[in-house]
């Protein structure tokens, strides 16, 4: 009974998501696509970070974790500056985070620089062709 119950949130868990996080200093937005395969979890987060009297940039993380009912983590694996009119060294970033029974994802984030922030994820799609 209790794998069933885990099947059924890895099945929730898989497709895009909005993805918006606020992190004190800017804010993230933009989308996520997991792909869940038993208990682990792969895929990308592509957003548009916004730091307070920065210029805007793109980035998108390739992202491995593991999920054990409705609760998962994550940290990238990779990342790559999309966009940026600067030069950009980007921190490798963590995640953890809850499906809620509403069927959002909210958690906790944390950069290798120490910095925090949190995030709320709304399901868009069971679609997973963008991975």
């Amino acid at each position: 009974m209790e794998r069933k119950e885990t099947t059924s949130v890895i099945k929730q868990i898989a497709g895009k998501w909005s993805f918006n996080e606020d992190f004190g200093i800017g804010n993230d937005t933009g989308f996520a696509v997991f792909k869940v395969i038993e208990d682990k979890i792969y895929g990308k987060i592509k957003v548009t970070e916004q730091i307070e009297g920065d210029a805007a940039f793109v980035v998108e993380h390739q992202i491995e974790g593991h999920v054990e009912e409705n609760q998962f983590s994550f940290c990238s694996v990779r990342s790559e500056v999309l966009y940026s009119i600067e030069h950009i060294d980007y921190e490798l970033d963590e995640w953890e985070g809850t499906l809620t029974q509403e069927g959002r994802i909210v958690g906790s984030s944390m950069d290798d620089q120490g910095t925090c922030g949190v995030f709320v994820m709304e399901k868009i799609s069971d679609d997973i062709s963008e991975l």
